[in-house]
């Protein structure tokens, strides 16, 4: 819904699908239908609804994953910035990978 609000320049739609999407973030699917810049904006949002940052990086890599073509490396670093690594403990930390699959 956020693409199609976006799309077609419905704004109550937009924010409607932006307000769900932090709600349910945890149990979004279909994240690889966001562009870069809406999946960019829901992980700049404090308030997820979503177990710890390392769900967010998660949904990072699921969304890198959806995608029919590979972001460019530019694209990708700059998502990768907004994860809040330094909330992370060590042993999640060491869990990440050194660059995306």
């Amino acid at each position: 819904a956020l693409g199609l609000g976006a799309r077609y320049e419905l704004p109550a739609l937009v924010d409607a699908a932006r307000k769900a999407c932090i709600q349910h973030f945890a149990g979004l699917t279909g994240l690889g239908s966001l562009s870069p810049e809406q999946f960019g904006e829901l992980l700049e949002v404090d308030v997820l609804d979503v177990s710890g940052e390392a769900a967010v990086f998660d949904s990072l890599v699921r969304w890198l994953a959806e995608q029919s073509t590979p972001p460019s490396d530019e694209v990708v670093a700059a998502l990768v910035k907004k994860i809040r690594f330094e909330v992370m403990d060590e042993a999640t930390i060491s869990r990440v990978p050194d660059a995306p699959e």
